[in-house]
């Protein structure tokens, strides 16, 4: 539902029009006029800080598993404790836990993979080109259902903590593309 929303609100925001009740108050920040260009900054928007908040998630995801593998490795070469070796292979083999951290890798690869293609439109091949808005709508469903797909919460605890730093850098990015 929640995500249902908010690709209501991308498209209300990037073409005012009314999709949604639902009030976004500076959630995108490009001042484009209504149209493709803007729906494709808004997606890469998105796209740009999901990638940053995965990037660091990932990072500690791993920090985390490795942490499990030595104190596994430690406690398989020791022998002390069998029941507690059980427990931490349980946990760290089960489907969840590595089916989780595959899927977290390439959510990472896929959103770098989407990022490039959005900064090959807006910095390189430009929006002058022809087939610019095709590009930047199908850049765009791929985003969205990359999303729909992986089902991965980004850390609002990560992004917090990062986003003044990260604004400022998409910022930048921005007059770039202007």
């Amino acid at each position: 539902m929640a995500e249902t929303e908010r690709r209501k609100s991308l498209l209300k925001e990037s073409f005012n029009i009314n999709t949604t009740l639902r009030k976004t108050n500076k959630y995108y920040n490009n001042n484009e006029k209504p149209s493709i260009k803007k729906l494709g900054l808004n997606c890469y928007e998105s796209a740009f800080f999901t990638k940053k908040v995965v990037d660091k998630m990932i990072f500690s995801y791993a920090i985390k598993i490795s942490v499990f593998i030595i104190i596994y490795i430690i406690l398989m070469i020791k022998s002390i404790n069998i029941e507690l070796l059980l427990v931490i292979t349980q946990t760290l083999f089960s489907a969840v836990v590595l089916f989780y951290f595959i899927k977290l890798c390439y959510y990472k690869f896929q959103l770098d993979k989407i990022c490039k293609e959005f900064q090959d439109i807006f910095f390189i091949r430009g929006l002058s080109n022809d087939n610019a808005n095709v590009l930047l709508l199908n850049i765009t469903m791929d985003y969205e259902c990359l999303k729909s797909f992986c089902k991965i919460a980004s850390s609002s605890k990560i992004f917090f903590k990062n986003n003044k730093e990260w604004s400022e850098e998409w910022t930048n990015l921005l007059k770039k593309i202007k």
